[in-house]
């Protein structure tokens, strides 16, 4: 596992308060199953200046059928207020070859988008990414770098189907798209960002205007980094919304 750098606020975290408790049982297959386990979030309280609660929530992707509870996407437990300074973390197992996984943690910060935050929040307590792959790993077209890693298709299509109705408003770009930084995807219509996140593999700040980061990764970029890229030519994304994780399976992804 790799080492903790300090983070914007200049403190230093180790694994432990991370609260990585979980090895990687089978998450997000190459293509990559990104496999949310842990949750983090930092809570100033107001009555005790400097003191913080560090709330932990586990979600575990699995290889297997995972136990997914999902309340109703019309109608949506409305997540705790979040106060200034709030910051929780998910972090993710992904299962990169059948004898290799990794994992990586995003720390996500309601100031820089609150609208956002709280769909990545109501996705990860719903187990929403569980047994999602990574089907997109984009390469600058100049220089060949990585430029994004995207998932947020469920490999349920009973799920999409109730989740691709549950589009959030936008939120104003507070931030910039630097490497790391995690982002919910959108189309060119306002207000439609729902389910699909994506990291930024390098600085990509041309995507300031339109997509609003609500995080970044805080460990583990280099699994993220790890990703393989996807055929482009072959794979069918509007496929793998129809018929979830049996039409990657189809051809051994």
């Amino acid at each position: 596992m790799p080492a903790l750098d300090s983070n914007k606020h200049g403190e230093s975290w180790s694994e432990d308060e991370v609260g990585l408790v979980q090895e990687a049982p089978s998450g997000f297959r190459q293509g990559g199953k990104p496999t949310v386990c842990t949750r983090q979030r930092k809570i100033i309280l107001a009555a005790f200046v400097g003191v913080f609660l560090l709330a932990l929530l586990i979600f575990s992707f699995s290889s297997g059928d995972p136990a997914i509870e999902v309340h109703d996407a019309t109608r949506p437990p409305a997540p705790a207020a979040f106060h200034p300074g709030d910051k929780f973390r998910v972090a993710f197992n992904v299962q990169l070859e059948p004898d290799k996984s990794g994992q990586f943690v995003v720390e996500v910060y309601p100031e820089w988008a609150p609208r956002g935050a709280k769909q990545f929040l109501l996705l990860a307590e719903n187990q929403f990414w569980s047994q999602n792959r990574i089907f997109r790993v984009a390469l600058d077209s100049q220089t060949g770098e990585r430029f994004v890693s995207q998932f947020g298709i469920s490999g349920d299509p009973a799920l999409n189907s109730k989740y691709e109705k549950l589009t959030i408003e936008d939120d104003p770009a507070k931030e910039s798209n630097v490497r790391g930084t995690v982002v919910f995807a959108a189309t060119k219509s306002p207000n439609s960002r729902s389910t699909q996140i994506f990291i930024n593999n390098k600085d990509n700040t041309f995507l300031d205007p339109d997509f609003p980061p609500v995080g970044r990764v805080i460990l583990g970029m280099d699994v993220v980094d790890s990703f393989k890229q996807v055929d482009p030519d072959n794979f069918q994304q509007s496929r793998y919304e129809n018929e979830g994780n049996d039409y990657p399976d189809s051809f051994g992804w």
